[in-house]
């Protein structure tokens, strides 16, 4: 499982960056979490540890992070 920085999960989170490469369902995930962080940038934070959470129970998210 490649580990994922905070501060890359924080720019994937705040960017734009093109997600077609990851799964379907990691698209679900991030574009939900990015639209959470526009509404409201103070939870940014709360979001990182939260897709932290995730990438620690699903590798296979992380394995699509890092191809992004």
């Amino acid at each position: 499982m490649p580990v994922i920085p905070r501060a890359k999960i924080k720019t994937l989170l705040s960017s734009n960056s093109d997600l077609s490469k990851a799964s379907l369902a990691t698209r679900i995930m991030l574009t939900r979490m990015r639209l959470e962080v526009s509404n409201s940038p103070i939870c940014i934070d709360q979001k990182v540890s939260e897709l932290e959470s995730v990438l620690n129970s699903k590798p296979q998210i992380a394995e699509d992070l890092a191809s992004i």
